[in-house]
């Protein structure tokens, strides 16, 4: 594996990957395209901290390579880590000007999320979802 992705394996654990975030965001650049899908592999076995970082730094990249995770993490059960996939995806559409279209089943889920306690400090996502959903 490349020195990136040994490097986000290390440190997406640690809170303060994310509070400082210029590092990650330069390794999460470097990361193979084909170490991608094993990223994506690991999810599931990888801690709340772990799967909350990569959900912010993911926003980074293009859609085409966010969209797998970001997908997964409004459906984790963790309500952190399916809040920042809200938050990414969002960001992916206005803050880096991507185009992408949720399922039904995606939409809903989003709109759940955009409704715990956890995501109303960030506002209103009606545009969001009338830029994704189907």
């Amino acid at each position: 594996m490349s020195e990136a992705f040994d490097w986000l394996e290390a440190n997406l654990d640690d809170p303060a990957t994310i509070d400082a975030p210029d590092s990650a965001i330069d390794y999460i650049f470097m990361v193979d395209d084909e170490e991608w899908p094993t990223l994506l592999r690991l999810w599931d076995e990888r801690s709340v901290h772990w799967r909350e970082g990569l959900a912010y730094l993911i926003s980074f990249q293009s859609a085409d390579i966010a969209l797998p995770f970001l997908r997964k993490a409004i459906f984790d059960s963790n309500e952190d880590v399916a809040i920042q996939g809200l938050l990414s995806l969002s960001d992916l559409i206005f803050e880096y000007g991507e185009h992408f279209q949720l399922s039904p089943d995606e939409a809903e889920q989003a709109r759940k999320v955009s409704r715990l306690e956890g995501a109303r400090p960030f506002g209103d996502f009606e545009d969001f979802f009338k830029t994704v959903a189907q």
